[in-house]
């Protein structure tokens, strides 16, 4: 068997609930109220071992992939085999969703956002923001709650949805099975949503297709993930492909676990463009026109005209009639 289900419960059950951690190159994002004081992590990376040969470290990097070299010479936890999106951890950004929020309302980024229902299983919704200058997706928000009713649900969505302007929302996308009908009423988890002004579309639940492209977006840097969303992190970073016998085929579907948030991450890039390079479009809003300091990515004719010396050149009375 693939040994990615015993790194999984050790890095879940005692490095994540450990106070200490010594020796890791990584940095682990640990949740306060799971910490046990009684456990301590000691990590061993290959280079402190002082029995191999001159220049064996840097001869097993060659050709191997940055995840390799992190989890089998630098001892991290944040990759394993088999993992289906092993460099999610490099995705992770230290920027404050204010800062997002604010591209949003002034500077024209535009917003799609995703939900998965449940009852037993949570409520997902997830928002990402697209620059339009750098064509960098940002997942900034999340929320996840359980055993609770649609309408609580609508109101904290509607709420997150906020600071969005009109035209600034490209979409909300949902998992498809909401809008499968009742037998009874002929109404669907769609339609009860619609009733509190969040108009859901279905999402495409192709999994090989949508694991490929978000895969994609995050190899190629056009996918970032806000450091707060540590519950969002989590789950993609333990998103992992079934285990197969060392003689089997390794299998293209993910085993079966927490992947709501990863569900509802790929409804949402599988509306973007199947290039990632091609989500960058610039779009100008109010706030690119008002300052001269952002106006360099815009074409000539869209810059602001220089007025430093206009009022005291020759032409300064053609301002007065026109």
């Amino acid at each position: 068997m693939r040994p990615s289900l015993n790194t999984l419960w050790i890095r879940s059950e005692i490095l994540m609930k450990s106070k200490y951690i010594y020796g890791a190159k990584d940095k682990y994002h640990r949740k306060l109220n799971e910490i046990n004081p009684n456990i301590s992590t000691h990590i061993s990376r290959s280079e402190q071992n002082i029995h191999l040969p001159k220049g064996y470290i840097e001869s097993m990097r060659i050709g191997k992939p940055d995840w390799w070299q992190s989890r089998f010479l630098d001892g991290s936890f944040n990759f394993s085999e088999g993992a289906v999106y092993p460099n999610v951890q490099k995705s992770v950004v230290d920027i404050s969703p204010d800062e997002i929020r604010e591209n949003v309302r002034r500077k024209g980024w535009k917003v799609t956002s995703g939900a998965d229902y449940g009852l037993q299983d949570p409520t997902v919704f997830l928002m990402v923001a697209v620059d339009p200058v750098d064509g960098v997706a940002y997942v900034y928000d999340a929320y996840a709650k359980r055993q609770l009713p649609v309408p609580y649900h609508a109101k904290e969505m509607n709420r997150m949805l906020e600071h969005v302007p009109h035209g600034g929302l490209k979409g909300l996308i949902g998992d498809p099975s909401g809008k499968r009908r009742n037998i009874n009423d002929r109404r669907s988890i769609f339609d009860h949503y619609a009733e509190y002004g969040l108009y859901f579309e279905p999402g495409d639940n192709r999994i090989d297709a949508g694991i490929m492209k978000v895969f994609s977006y995050f190899e190629m840097g056009k996918l970032k993930i806000l450091k707060h969303l540590e519950d969002v992190i989590d789950e993609l970073t333990l998103y992992h492909y079934k285990p197969t016998d060392m003689d089997e085929r390794p299998s293209e579907k993910p085993a079966d676990g927490e992947d709501h948030f990863c569900d509802t991450l790929r409804y949402i890039v599988q509306t973007f463009p199947d290039d990632p390079d091609l989500l960058k479009s610039v779009s100008y809003g109010f706030e690119d026109f008002r300052q001269t300091s952002s106006e360099a990515h815009l074409p000539f004719e869209l810059r602001s005209d220089d007025q430093s010396d206009y009022n005291s050149s020759p032409d300064a009375w053609y301002n007065a009639y026109y």
